[in-house]
């Protein structure tokens, strides 16, 4: 009897999704540790890291790639590597143990040969973290970034002091990462925060996550949570692992197994045990769900505060426009009050567009009826035809006077005549005796 009840038991959590074998998903992982820097000091862990970290993965039934000390080629044909098995798999993993920077906000990794001795070797020494990223989510929907990168690097000194003031863009450690969808970051520390390279085999944070990755049914969400505890513990607070997620399901390491009896009789003791571990499943549920909860709680409130905001802004709006109306319609009122004065009679009454016709019979380069359109304003005006250029002036008194120039400012005629109301007539002299003509002058207004 208790045989069959303990076997009841794991069939309920079997269907509602508990246990998963891990062979049900094609999962990729590239691991890397590069510790013997050639222009760095060395550093001791990140190899011992790389090397705990794969054979963990590889374990959890992960097909690994892995990188141990990698220059900038060999660190390029190891991610050419995981590109490969990338295709067609469910689940991408990346961990990076080394060197890494930030500059100009955008986060770098760093091979062992480099360098970083001026600006432009950024783009020829080091590894944009972003390339991997995109490679990633190209390829996978769901993502897992482990970055332990952030400890006190020599070579972003170096940069710094090669770039003079626009040094001011290489930061402390690493930069925040945004996650596109379905990708979890991990980093070892806070954005702009120095992660400790630990004293002991391996770092704070691969400790953390070597003790906790194994444990079976726990969500990601909570293995991150437990190295976060483990590493604050250990650094004394100066190092928090920080994370960014958008993933959009549930992610374990090591799926949860209940085994059924395998003792013919079956005792109450085998039945505690497997209550416990029940609840103990149930507790992380319920934490992960709170945690979620939590999470959905804080979006709801931006969502309402950006809505009163909006609203806020909508009303200042109306009340702006409402004033701007009432401003104008009190302007109004009061140019409606003010008392009609008779318009004043203008200085240059010949103002507005004229027709200047030009009848020249002999002796001149256009001999015949030609005219132009002249607008005077004040007093004076300009015409720019296709061979000649006008200027000239109309008096109070309806004195027309205007000179005519060639290309080049020649001098080739003088127009004059005497206006009366909308009309004038006059005479046209050319620089040659024999050019002259009549000159006619209508309104056109």
């Amino acid at each position: 009897m208790l045989r069959f009840a303990a076997y009841l038991l794991v069939c309920i959590f079997l269907i509602a999704g508990w246990a998963a074998p891990a062979s049900a998903t094609k999962r990729v992982a590239l691991v890397i540790g590069n510790s013997a820097y050639e222009h760095a000091p060395v550093l001791k862990n990140p190899k011992n890291d790389a090397t705990a970290i794969s054979a963990v993965l590889e374990k959890l039934g992960f097909d690994v790639v892995t990188g141990i000390d990698l220059k900038h080629v060999e660190f390029a044909q190891t991610i050419g590597q995981f590109r490969k098995k990338l295709k067609g798999a469910d689940v991408g993993l990346f961990f990076y143990a080394g060197h890494g920077l930030q500059v100009q906000g955008e986060n770098y990794l760093a091979p062992l040969d480099a360098e970083l001795d001026n600006e432009t070797s950024l783009d020829f020494e080091a590894v944009p973290l972003r390339t991997i990223l995109k490679l990633m989510e190209r390829s996978t929907k769901t993502n897992l970034v482990f970055l332990d990168a952030c400890r006190d690097n020599p070579l972003a000194r170096n940069l710094a002091r090669s770039m003079g003031t626009r040094s001011t863009g290489i930061g402390r450690g690493l930069a925040r990462e945004e996650s596109g969808l379905g990708t979890l970051i991990s980093f070892a520390t806070q954005p702009g925060n120095v992660a400790l390279d630990g004293s002991g085999k391996n770092s704070p944070f691969a400790t953390g996550m070597l003790k906790h990755m194994e444990t079976p049914g726990l969500d990601v969400a909570l293995v991150l949570r437990r190295v976060r505890e483990e590493v604050i513990k250990a650094t004394s607070g100066s190092q928090v692992p920080w994370t960014n997620s958008s993933l959009t399901g549930s992610f374990m390491f090591k799926a949860k197994v209940f085994e059924d009896t395998k003792t013919s009789g079956g005792n109450a003791a085998e039945m505690a045990t497997n209550g416990e571990r029940m609840r103990k499943a149930e507790e992380e549920r319920k934490a992960l769900q709170a945690e979620r909860s939590n999470i959905a709680k804080e979006r709801a409130e931006f969502v309402k505060r950006l809505d009163a905001l909006e609203r806020q802004a909508k009303a200042s709006a109306e009340q702006a426009v409402a004033k701007g109306r009432e401003v104008a319609a009190l302007k109004q009122s009061k140019s409606a009050e003010k008392p009609k004065v008779a318009p004043s009679q203008p200085d240059h009454p010949f103002d507005g567009p004229w027709k200047v016709t030009i009848d020249s019979k002999t002796g001149c380069l256009n001999n015949g009826v030609t005219s132009y359109i002249m607008v005077v304003h004040d007093g004076v005006f300009v015409h720019d035809g296709h061979m000649f250029r006008k200027k000239g002036s109309i008096s109070s008194t309806g004195e027309f006077n205007a000179k005519v120039y060639k290309t080049g400012n020649a001098f080739a005629a003088k127009q004059t005549a005497k206006i009366a109301g909308d009309r004038g007539k006059g005479r046209m002299q050319g620089r040659k005796p024999s050019c002259k003509g009549n000159v006619t002058l209508v309104r056109l207004d």
